[in-house]
């Protein structure tokens, strides 16, 4: 299957239930995929709603609350959809918000970790030098931190990044042969 993401190689043992929320989601990632598409390297400008939604609950500290946290997901959920199909003009703007997703990823709450960890690893596919970097520089460190959060924070991002990697890697071997 050349260029089907890795879930698709993989048998599963029941094929995805298409429930209302799974539809909505698709249909959310594919008119975000062709808002990339169409508006490239402007769509900040074009769309400034978008990068609101997108970076202002990331690069601005506030209280902890449902709010905050439901911001924090939804910014999540948006940057992964787009930063595959960011026009590599934005890539600066997205390196802008490893520092914040990686602070994110020590949050208190596991599902923000989670999030904030995906993302991270979905923004340094499309920008790797800079995420690498970062990931080197800021995650590794704090895998010997005495916080606990911390600690699990950077060991889901460093899991989420490698295994983005991991599956990447496997596919070249498929479609080249081994090394």
């Amino acid at each position: 299957f050349p260029g089907a993401p890795p879930s698709e190689l993989r048998p599963s043992a029941e094929p995805e239930r298409l429930t209302p929320s799974r539809l909505i989601r698709r249909g959310a990632e594919c008119a975000l995929m062709h808002l990339c598409q169409q508006f490239g390297a402007q769509i900040w400008d074009e769309l400034p709603i978008l990068w609101t939604s997108a970076a202002e609950p990331l690069l601005h500290d506030a209280p902890m609350d449902d709010a905050r946290g439901q911001a924090l997901l939804d910014a999540c959920s948006v940057l992964e959809c787009i930063a595959p199909h960011a026009h590599t003009d934005l890539h600066e703007s997205l390196a802008s918000l490893l520092d914040a997703l990686v602070r994110v990823s020590q949050n208190e709450f596991r599902v923000l970790r989670s999030a904030s960890a995906r993302c991270f690893s979905v923004v340094t596919k499309c920008i790797t030098d800079q995420g690498m970097h970062t990931l080197v520089e800021q995650v590794v460190p704090v895998l010997g931190s005495a916080d606990l959060l911390c600690r699990q924070g950077a060991m889901v991002v460093v899991a989420c990044s490698v295994r983005g990697r991991d599956a990447r890697l496997r596919l070249a071997r498929v479609h080249h042969g081994p090394w």
